[in-house]
Formats: structure tokens, C-alpha cells, sequence
């Protein structure tokens, strides 16, 4: 008798609750419920059931409208960070999107890189995370930029997020290669309309256009030749003498591989872009595979 009573008692909260929850979502939730649970003894699986659908409910739309949010966040640090940042500007600028701060550690695998590692975390109750890395070189120079997203909920990527990413030496190489296409155009312009000569021109692997120009163009006056210089006494014109080639000239003859790399480092930090190439700050070397030949220098 006691047991029945209580039974009586619990349908009777259950009803009363039931009249007090007139939204449609909770309508169709306990449609699902019941077709789960629908004896009578099954009241309490049934309302268990209920809960559970109104929390995976409220937790969607929290998500739902979290997300917005953290994305905007992401792609507010993707846009704010340029190529020509260093690690120190670049974690000034997240410091400031996130309003925290942030710590400067050595890069996983390169223990000369350093890197800013963060996380966007959810204001739900989910453990949903998008991972934010950015990496520099010693100098400072920054490498690229990486999101992923991690326990990322049903319908959304999990992993690393390549519309958010951005890689920063690739970058660097086609605003370089913008700007030589730039700088021959201009140059075919001025050879059409005064009758110049371009100053960027097609090639042949090893040769250095721009030295051969600069000794074309230098015209020093009569007299101020070197006395004694072997194109004077055949008779030669002076200013017909070629420019002196740089100090360390990487582009010299007669060479070795390793001492046009370690000239190469007067431009900058020298960086390996394939197995026979290297390149440091618009200037480059190509080797011969296997051999201490060169292909291309500029």
C-alpha cells in the first residue's frame, strides 16, 4: 500500500510539471522519451530521459551562438599578424585580443625556434578548444601561424584549421616575386619609351645581369683609371671597364659550395629551401645536385 501511494504521488508531480512546460521543444522531447519508456512503470527512466534531452538542448544553442564568438577571435589574431612582425610584436597583439597574458617558450622539435602557444576556450559546458600557435625563427622572425580545434562537437572540423592558419615565409616569397614582376614591367615601359635598357632580363642559369649592367653603366671620366691596368695599355676605353664585383661575392667563380653559403650569410639568416638550394633575403644559390656546380645565382 505504501509503495502504491508513493507511485501515486510521484505521477502527480510529474503531471503538474508537465502542465507547467508549454514549449514545443519540450513537447517533442518527451514524444521521444515516451517512445522510449512508455509504461507507466517507466516514470522515472522517462523523466531521467527528459532531462537529459533538455540539457543536450540548451548546451546546442549555448554552442551555437559561442562560436561566433570564438572564431571571431581567431580570425581577428589571423588578420592582425603580419609577415613582417617579430615574435614580440606578434604576442603583444594576442595579449590584446584575448585581454591575457601570454608566455614566449622554445618551439617542440627546433631548439633555436621559439613559439606563443594559447587556448580559445568555450563559455559552454563543453570541453571544445581552438589551439593557438605561432612560431619564429632565432631571429625572432616569425615563421607561421597554426589553429586546431580540439573535442570539437559533432558537424564542425576537428584538427588543424587551414582557413585560419597562415604561413609567413611563403608569404615573404610571393610578395618578393610580386615585386621583381612589378620592377620588369616597369623597366619594359622605360625601354620602350626612351630606348633603354630593361633592367631586369632573361638569364641564363649563373650568370649576374645586374654586375654586368652597373659595369656597362659606369662611366668613370678620362684619366682616373687605374695607371698600370692591362685594358688601358691594349688601348681600351675607360670607361668601358666593368665595376669591381662586391666584397665576398657569393656569385663569384671558382668557389666551393660551402664558401658561397657562408658568403651568402652577409644578407641574412641563410635558409635551406630545397636539397641544392639556399636563399637569405632576395638572394639565392642553386647548385647541381650532388656536385659543387651552380645552376643559378642572384
Amino acid at each position: 500500500m505504501k509503495s502504491r501511494l508513493t507511485l501515486i504521488a510521484a505521477l502527480a508531480i510529474g503531471v503538474f510539471a508537465s502542465i507547467g512546460q508549454a514549449p514545443e521543444a519540450a513537447a517533442q522531447d518527451q514524444q521521444k522519451c515516451e517512445q522510449l519508456y512508455g509504461s507507466w512503470y517507466q516514470y522515472l527512466e522517462r523523466e531521467r530521459c527528459l532531462r537529459e534531452w533538455r540539457r543536450k538542448e540548451k548546451l546546442r544553442v549555448c554552442i551555437s551562438q559561442d562560436f561566433g564568438r570564438m572564431e571571431s577571435l581567431a580570425r581577428k589574431i589571423r588578420d592582425g599578424i603580419q609577415p613582417t612582425m617579430f615574435l614580440s610584436d606578434a604576442k603583444q597583439l594576442m595579449e590584446k585580443t584575448l585581454e591575457r597574458k601570454l608566455d614566449v617558450r622554445p618551439a617542440k622539435g627546433e631548439p633555436r625556434g621559439t613559439m606563443v602557444e594559447t587556448i580559445i576556450t568555450s563559455n559552454c559546458a563543453t570541453p571544445f578548444q581552438l589551439i593557438v600557435q605561432v612560431r619564429a625563427l632565432e631571429t625572432q622572425e616569425l615563421l607561421h601561424l597554426r589553429f586546431w580545434s580540439r573535442f570539437a562537437p559533432a558537424g564542425y572540423h576537428e584538427g588543424l584549421r587551414a582557413d585560419l592558419s597562415r604561413d609567413f615565409e611563403e608569404s615573404q616569397r610571393l610578395e618578393a616575386a610580386e615585386k621583381r614582376r612589378r620592377a620588369g614591367k616597369t623597366a619594359g615601359r622605360g625601354s620602350r619609351g626612351g630606348g633603354q635598357e630593361p633592367m631586369v632580363k632573361k638569364r641564363e642559369p649563373g650568370s649576374r645581369p645586374l654586375q654586368e649592367q652597373a659595369g656597362r653603366l659606369s662611366r668613370p671620366p678620362a684619366g682616373r683609371a687605374r695607371p698600370g691596368s692591362k685594358a688601358v695599355e691594349a688601348g681600351a676605353q675607360p670607361w668601358a671597364l666593368a665595376a669591381p664585383p662586391p666584397k665576398n661575392d657569393h656569385c663569384a667563380a671558382n668557389l666551393a659550395r660551402n664558401e658561397r653559403i657562408w658568403r651568402l650569410q652577409r644578407f641574412g639568416l641563410v635558409r635551406q629551401t630545397g636539397p641544392d638550394t639556399y636563399r637569405a633575403k632576395g638572394h639565392s644559390l642553386r647548385f647541381k645536385p650532388k656536385t659543387e656546380a651552380l645552376l643559378a645565382c642572384d
